[in-house]
């Protein structure tokens, strides 16, 4: 009787039917090396095997649209029975041909996929640089997909034209960061999309990344829970909506790209294992933090609920006193958000909210978060931030710099946060950059010594090519990493107070080991230029990844009582060019300025400042505001859009040369003490922030190197109207090389009293202008004022000669060729400090019998237009003048004549 109970319960459980996931495809791709990835069916399985691949870039799809044929050829292969994507420096873009809407997906509750990442072939950490998948798509999306950079693609994030992403949700890994995993859901951001991050996501060898979909319907707005796994762990759990237009499709695109491509294998699509189960997620509270003395802050609750029964309820409960001021700590549970308001009190501590969803008095789901109170600051130890943008020039913000000239704001761009800055801070008419260009400048803010004095007076890398050989002169040779022997502001904080932690997120573009090598505790490494060329549509630049990785760090040291050095180094608004759409579209829309009119240079610009805003909103959302100092500057002026026009103001030059609109930079600064809307007008430079910061953080200026160059402005932000002492009287650029393509020529100048001097290595000419009546940098002074200039002269040489910098020196293979006024490959107006000699009074560029012949006329007259010497009349000097030319090229050094 017993036996027939057991057989009986065993044909009862065996007529029960007992859910399992379906493999509905797979592929570990064990056949013969070959092209054409599904050339044969072998290694394929699964209840829908064999499936074909549609990649876009093999013979079936390039004729068609371009007509070339295939010129990508074994992108995609497959070798020693693993799956080669992206094999080369381009793109692997891929689709199965069906449509993933088997019945079994919804009896199963959702589907699964997984592909395990072999090795990363390349050595980049390129945003580019990407391998993964996207569901959602239709038929039609994946048959319009390229190349992901060159058009449309699976993910949302593409080149730096308007192209869109066409998956619901797309997942890959990036080896940016040290290892990450994006996401990108509902498409680009243009379109109500979103993307982020899973950071600390290294690549150790035969990685599994997975992703499971939970649904129960494939209705366009259904939502869908996401678990995304890495090596069979959940690493973050998320929502989306599907997107189908009625369309009801989930085609599956596989796209991989650049820095020689990755091996992939064992590729698996399957129905889901997990169960739809009432699920709460998403659940956050803004804002995020309470300070120690509010008894009364006021927040917002946030969840996400999906897969709930009808009538369901949910109670939200706190470990601390707190207040519903709408009584609606219970109520109807529903699918999608719901946000209510709370009231927490700071000084009890931190508070951690869990709401609780039930069905009858069964509880189903529920989720936690926590409301941090900030412990109380130190006024001994206050925060920093830095943020430094790259080549923003002086006039390309909407804050007018300068009150007395309307030009030093712009008549196009908008940079609403910077306003916001000069609105709460005090900005400086004229501040300059160290340097005229960008690794010179960073080293020097960061050492406080001018890059003339450390030799870093060029770029990181470039020590040859055409900007080296083939000019009249042999440009200075320059260091290429910083020195680690160079104390920087995160080193004599740390010194002074070992407490103080520190951080640099962006560009780097100094070498020398990174960031970590110098005092930061945390970095994005070493990076240089290309890592901003991200081609993101979605975070152009880095702007917003740089502006987040700051805020979490920044969290992070607030809540463990830490005091900080946060500098953010921009790649903006470096072109090329990178931006949002929408924010493209805007400025396209948008009356052009008279001065400013380039769509694309405002929507970079507008992007930066948004994210720059995000951090400013941190800082107030931390409530650290006023025990924090945030400091805003360039690291040298902007190039142009178009030559010969220019982008800075109403300044001369650019970046690259040391005329006015080369190293004059927005700086403005914000912090405790510092008066709204304050103006200073005396001269400061980059170098002086280090000195400032350790001021204002109680380092002796004793305890400072010795060989530190800039002053502290501390007073100033304060109010005084004191000048800035430094170890030597006025500020020195200096520049022993040449820039072709940015018309630059060696040059180094002395900015004094309201005075400044260029002189020109190539010629030794100098050319003076009073920059408080002439900010342009128009009217060339030597002749009226020879003595003038021959003072300043003899200071800066005395200064560059007892810093030991170094100089530049005559060529002595040059090919002399003498100066034509006339070449339209050159700019006007003396930019170069080549304009035809003063002596050259024939104009046929040489100094010779016939100019003598026209002097000799007016020997001893009262003619002014020959009076070189400025003695209002043509004497003697004038003739000594003269023949410092004669028969020369009067733009080259006395070594290099025509002769």
């Amino acid at each position: 009787m017993i036996r027939q109970w057991v057989v009986l319960i065993v044909i009862v459980l065996a007529c029960i039917p007992v859910s399992a996931e379906v493999v509905l495809f797979s592929d570990s791709f064990n056949r013969t090396n070959n092209n054409d990835i599904d050339a044969s069916s072998g290694g394929m399985g699964g209840s829908l095997s064999p499936l074909t691949y549609v990649e876009i870039g093999d013979n079936e799809i390039y004729p068609v649209q371009s007509g070339t044929g295939n010129p990508y050829p074994e992108l995609t292969h497959v070798e020693d029975n693993q799956l080669y994507m992206a094999y080369g420096t381009n793109m692997s873009t891929m689709y199965l041909d069906h449509n993933f809407t088997d019945a079994a997906i919804l009896t199963d509750g959702g589907m699964k996929i997984g592909l395990t990442i072999i090795q990363d072939l390349g050595t980049g950490t390129l945003g580019q640089h990407f391998v993964g998948f996207g569901v959602g798509n239709t038929l039609q999306e994946c048959e319009d997909v390229w190349f992901d950079h060159n058009g449309t693609g699976f993910r949302g994030q593409v080149g730096s034209s308007l192209q869109e992403g066409v998956s619901d949700l797309w997942v890959g890994w990036s080896p940016r960061f040290g290892g990450i995993i994006q996401v990108f859901k509902n498409g680009p951001t243009e379109k109500g999309g979103e993307n982020y991050n899973i950071e600390n996501i290294p690549l150790t060898g035969n990685d599994r990344l997975e992703l499971e979909l939970l649904f129960d319907s494939f209705s366009d707005g259904s939502t869908v829970i996401v678990n995304i796994f890495w090596n069979g762990i959940i690493v973050a759990t998320d929502s989306f909506a599907w997107d189908g237009d009625g369309l009801l499709e989930n085609y599956i695109g596989i796209n991989g790209r650049q820095g020689n491509g990755y091996i992939v294998d064992d590729l698996i699509i399957e129905t889901s294992d997990g169960q739809q189960e009432p699920t709460v997620s998403q659940f956050g509270v803004l804002p995020a933090f309470a300070q120690p003395d509010d008894a009364a802050a006021s927040m917002t609750l946030n969840w996400n609920a999906a897969f709930l029964e009808a009538g369901s309820t949910y109670v939200i409960t706190a470990d601390k006193p707190v207040i519903f001021p709408n009584g609606d700590d219970t109520g109807p549970a529903v699918e999608g958000q719901t946000s209510i308001e709370t009231v927490v009190n700071g000084t009890l501590g931190d508070v951690e909210f869990t709401v609780t969803v039930y069905e009858g008095t069964t509880p189903v789901a529920s989720d936690s978060t926590v409301v941090h109170v900030i412990p109380e600051q130190d006024p001994e130890t206050p925060n920093f931030i830095m943020i430094f943008t790259d080549d923003q020039g002086w006039g390309t913000t909407s804050v007018q710099i300068d009150p007395d000239v309307p030009e030093s704001k712009s008549d196009f761009f908008e940079t609403p946060n910077l306003e916001r800055l000069a609105e709460s801070g005090i900005r400086f008419t004229q501040a300059y950059s160290s340097h005229a260009n960008c690794s010179p400048s960073r080293a020097a803010l960061l050492s406080g010594r001018s890059p003339a004095a450390l030799h870093f007076t060029d770029i990181v890398g470039r020590n040859s090519g055409p900007f080296y050989v083939g000019n009249p002169m042999i440009p200075a040779t320059h260091i290429n990493d910083m020195p680690t022997a160079e104390l920087t502001i995160p080193e004599l904080l740390k010194q002074h107070n070992p407490a103080y932690a520190a951080a640099h997120f962006g560009k780097w573009h100094l070498n020398g080991g990174g960031p970590a090598s110098h005092g930061f505790d945390a970095s994005d490494g070493a990076t240089g230029n290309g890592a901003g060329d991200t081609g993101s549509t979605v975070d152009p630049k880095q702007v917003f990844g740089i502006a987040q990785r700051g805020n979490d760090w920044m969290v992070n040291q607030v809540l463990e009582g830490k005091p900080f050095y946060l500098q953010l180094s921009h790649y903006a608004t470096h072109l090329g060019i990178e931006y949002r759409p929408a924010t493209k579209a805007y400025f396209d829309a948008k009356t052009p300025g008279t001065r400013h009119q380039h769509a694309g240079f405002a929507a970079m610009l507008y992007d930066l400042d948004e994210a720059i805003g995000q951090t400013l909103d941190m800082v107030a959302e931390l409530g650290i505001q006023d025990n924090t100092y945030i400091i805003y500057t360039a690291d040298n002026g902007t190039y142009p859009m178009e030559i010969p026009g220019n982008i800075n103001g109403p300044i001369r030059g650019w970046k690259a040369t040391v005329w006015e609109g080369g190293v004059r930079v927005p700086f403005m600064v914000v912090g405790p003490g510092i008066a709204g809307n304050a103006i200073s007008r005396e001269p400061v430079v980059g170098y002086d922030i280090l000195p400032t910061i350790c001021d204002i953080a109680g380092i002796d200026p004793a305890n400072l190197p010795q060989t530190v160059e800039g002053g502290s402005i501390a007073n100033i932000l304060q109010g005084s109207t004191d000048p800035v002492s430094r170890s030597r009287d006025g500020l020195v650029f200096h520049w022993p090389h040449y820039q072709n393509d940015k018309f630059s020529t060696p040059d180094s100048t002395l900015v004094l009293d309201g005075y400044k001097l260029h002189y020109r290595w190539e010629t030794q000419k100098q050319q003076l202008f009073h920059l408080d009546e002439d900010l342009a940098e128009t009217t060339d002074l030597v002749c009226l004022e020879r003595t003038h200039a021959d003072q300043m002269t003899q200071a800066l040489l005395q200064h560059l000669n007892a810093i030991g910098a170094r100089l530049p020196t005559p060529n002595p293979d040059y090919v002399a060729i003498c100066w034509d006024a006339s070449n339209p490959t050159y700019p006007p107006n003396d930019f170069m400090g080549r304009d035809p000699s003063p002596y050259d009074l024939n104009g046929n560029c040489e100094v010779e019998i016939g100019d003598m012949d026209m002097l000799l006329t007016e020997w001893l007259q009262n003619y002014p237009p020959y009076d070189f010497d400025g003695s209002l009349r043509v004497d003697l000097a004038d003739f000594a003048r003269i023949a410092e030319d004669w028969l020369g090229c009067w733009w080259l050094p006395v070594e290099l004549n025509c002769l």
